[in-house]
C-alpha cells in the first residue's frame, strides 16, 4: 500500500502543530522551529507559538500575529529582525499545594 505525499502547504489546525515545525517570518526566511503551543484544549482556544529562534531563544508569538498553521511551517506576520528583537519568553510555572519537608510532614508549595 501507498501512501500519498503529504502536501507541506496543507492547512492544519493548531492542535496538530508538531514540536520542531519551521516557523518562518514575513519574508519567507525560517526564523526558528515551533518549541511550544500555547492554548486550552478543553476550551478549544488558540493563545501562539513558542518559538525557538535559531540565536538561541525563545519568543511567544500570540495567536493573532500567526498568519498560517500548516503541515510542513507555521508563517508569522513578523519580519525576521522583529522576531530576533522580541524579549525572551519564559513560561509561567504552576505550583499546587503538596507535602513538603525532609520527611513530608508539612504543608508547602510543590512545582507542577
Amino acid at each position: 500500500m501507498t501512501s500519498e505525499p503529504v502536501d507541506p502547504d496543507q492547512p492544519i489546525a493548531w492542535r496538530a502543530i508538531r514540536p520542531a515545525t519551521p516557523v518562518r517570518s514575513s519574508e519567507g526566511e525560517s526564523v526558528g522551529t515551533v518549541a511550544d503551543v500555547a492554548g486550552s484544549v478543553e476550551e478549544d482556544t488558540f493563545h501562539g507559538v513558542v518559538v525557538a529562534l535559531s540565536g538561541g531563544h525563545e519568543v511567544l508569538v500570540l495567536a493573532d500575529d500567526v498568519v498560517t498553521i500548516a503541515v510542513g511551517h507555521v508563517d508569522v506576520v513578523w519580519p525576521a529582525a522583529v522576531m530576533r528583537a522580541m524579549p525572551e519568553f519564559h513560561a509561567e510555572r504552576d505550583f499546587h499545594l503538596g507535602t513538603v519537608g525532609r520527611f513530608r510532614k508539612h504543608s508547602g508549595w510543590v512545582e507542577d
